[in-house]
């Protein structure tokens, strides 16, 4: 089978050519083993990417879509006799040569459309495509952005209509999402850890039961930042731990923005990727400068924003500014509803009904991609979540479900159902999120509701500090040691960003 080797990078990053292990960069890694598995090789990047080293292949452009990727590779098929096309990551260095020679042997032998890997970590495995299904993949494609799947999402549209093979792992690794590319700051730093290790001539099944078993690796730097910038909420919700502290719908106090700003600059320089939530333990719309503490987050290319809100306590002219900040997915809304039959709303949430369902409207006109309408699925609104998902998607916005959280027991328990994994994990929120209080207090996590297991405080310790008095936390789950707080916890394997 006449095959060509594409080595893509939609997602390529100044990352992908910094060294790994004091060697060479991952873009290196991968373009020698592409090299060494067919002289046959194309690169193809986006318009702007960094700088290429000297003797790179003259990279094809592409835009990060679907449609991008795939209308590149028919442009190759053009120029090329190739019956298939094997896919690797410009930016993945430890590709296994010898799971893509699997690949392509299972692809020739059983005439695939298409073939692929599963259950190792991503970036171990590449996959093949065949000459004669990229008509049908460029007219499925859209313009959603290219993920780490590449062909995959796109196929998904109408799976039946391709002969599809795979090759699945003798340890599955899915549920630890283990990144193996050099894209940002926090998986250069995973990489750069990883390529130290005498692993990468073993067989891919032994790479992938080895990293299952040595999971204090994975923790690189956080991902998500949850930040209280308001004290106070228009509503008591009956499912909130928040009210146990204090009367939130009395208390007002607003984090000040030049500090706001200030912390903001820390998490860009320490994370240099991350998303900023501002809707921790208060009701963000009541800040009146919300508009300029979104804009700061935004202003920083490689940050983006989540807020999480009531719908209620909004000035016309703030929602409009705010929303208006950013229509390309990186400031992304949650309006927290749980119920669109008044009196349950009102016993779960309180009054603000009408106002709410104001805000999701305009959100939905301004951002209707990037705002989600939120339930928290509990016992006292089970039975109604059908006619909540119904009668919101009917008016055309995207529903979405949260877990019920009792805190580790402080408040009742109202789950429906318990959908934890049957063998636990490492708590993703002990390896991914950091949460600052209002007076700058960082607690072990959002379920430390006193700050029994403060970190520190962002005002007086490095941000670098604070996260590495976290390791031993996360080491200890790891070691399967789970302390008390944790023991009780049922959110650790639900992850954010």
């Amino acid at each position: 089978m006449k095959y060509d080797v594409v080595l893509t990078g939609l997602q390529f990053t100044e990352y992908a050519l910094k060294p790994l292990a004091s060697g060479p960069s991952a873009f290196a890694r991968a373009l020698d083993l592409a090299r060494r598995l067919s002289p046959r090789l194309h690169l193809l990047l986006p318009p702007s990417h960094p700088p290429l080293p000297d003797g790179a292949p003259t990279p094809l452009l592409a835009p990060p879509t679907q449609r991008g990727l795939a209308e590149a590779l028919a442009t190759l098929a053009a120029h090329t006799d190739a019956e298939a096309f094997l896919i690797l990551h410009a930016d993945a260095p430890f590709t296994h040569h010898g799971l893509a020679t699997r690949l392509l042997d299972q692809h020739e032998r059983y005439f695939a459309d298409y073939t692929f890997a599963e259950g190792h970590p991503d970036g171990l495995a590449p996959e093949v495509v065949s000459r004669r299904a990229l008509s049908a993949l460029t007219r499925l494609a859209g313009d959603e952005p290219v993920t780490r799947k590449d062909l995959f999402p796109i196929l998904q549209k109408d799976i039946n209509a391709f002969d599809i093979e795979t090759i699945l792992s003798s340890h599955d690794a899915r549920l630890l999402r283990i990144p193996l590319f050099a894209d940002t700051r926090r998986t250069h730093l995973l990489c750069d850890r990883l390529a130290a290790l005498p692993l990468w001539d073993k067989d891919a099944d032994e790479i992938t039961a080895y990293l299952l078993s040595h999971k204090e690796l994975l923790r690189t730097l956080p991902a998500y930042y949850q930040v209280q910038i308001v004290r106070g909420c228009p509503q008591s919700c009956a499912y909130c731990p928040y009210p146990l502290k204090e009367d939130v719908r009395a208390v007002r106090a607003f984090m000040e923005p030049e500090r706001f700003a200030g912390l903001v600059d820390r998490i860009a320089a320490f994370s240099d990727d991350a998303v900023i939530g501002l809707s921790l333990w208060g009701e963000p719309g009541l800040h009146p400068a919300i508009a300029e503490l979104a804009a700061h987050v935004l202003a920083h290319p490689r940050l983006s924003l989540l807020l999480e809100t009531s719908g209620i306590g909004w000035g016309p002219a703030a929602l409009e500014r705010t929303a208006s900040l950013d229509t390309t997915g990186r400031l992304m809304w949650i309006v927290s509803l749980d119920a669109v039959e008044p009196s349950l709303y009102r016993t779960l949430r309180g009054d603000g009904l009408e106002e709410a369902l104001r805000t999701v409207e305009t959100l939905h006109r301004i951002v209707p991609a990037h705002t989600y309408v939120q339930a928290v699925r509990m016992k006292e609104n089970d039975a109604h979540l059908r006619t909540f998902y119904q009668t919101l998607t009917d008016r055309g916005y995207k529903v979405i479900f949260q877990q019920y959280d009792s805190f580790c027991g402080r408040l009742p328990d109202r789950m429906v159902v318990d959908i934890s994994p049957l063998t636990r994990i490492p708590c993703w929120h002990l390896a991914r999120d950091m949460v600052i209080l209002f007076d700058g207090t960082v607690p072990l996590c959002r379920e430390d509701l006193d700050a029994a297991h403060a970190l520190g405080n962002v005002w007086e310790d490095e941000l670098e500090e604070l996260w590495e008095r976290g390791r031993p936390w996360y080491e200890r789950h790891v070691r399967e040691e789970y302390p008390e707080l944790c023991a009780r916890c049922t959110e650790y394997f639900n992850f954010n960003f």
